[in-house]
């Protein structure tokens, strides 16, 4: 049986899944305990990345990291310093797979940051996609 097309989505349903999405993870993550040795680690090695040249003009507002992922809030300076953060993601220590989106209105980024040798938790973008009709 041959696969039905779906019409393509309005960006008023993009913006809602990627809310949808962003709250899911929201919730997985504040489920999450810390594990206290490798989050202290790897929160310092976050906050070393915004002393680089990689980060000019980010701003890293806040890192949270529980047992198989990290949270982050970034502000930018200007959309180029958007645009440099975004073009050094999967390079380290953003290199084991997430999920981020930026506010339409604040322009803050949040990312969501898998520990290596895990991934994100699982979500259902289906679920999304059918709740935004």
């Amino acid at each position: 049986m041959g696969q039905v097309a779906m019409p393509p989505l309005r960006q008023s349903q993009f913006d809602y899944i990627y809310r949808w999405l962003q709250a899911s993870y929201d919730t997985a993550f504040d489920r999450e305990l810390p594990d206290t040795g490798w989050a202290h680690d790897e929160e310092r090695l976050i906050v070393g990345f915004f002393d680089t040249d990689a980060a000019k003009g980010a701003r890293l507002e806040r890192v949270e990291c529980h047992e198989s992922m990290c949270r982050m809030q970034i502000h930018f300076q200007d959309p180029a310093a958007h645009q440099r953060f975004m073009t050094n993601l999967g390079s380290p220590p953003f290199d084991h797979g997430g999920f981020h989106r930026t506010d339409e209105t604040s322009g803050a980024l949040t990312l969501y940051a898998a520990r290596q040798g895990r991934s994100m938790p699982a979500i259902e973008a289906d679920d999304a996609r059918s709740a935004s009709r």
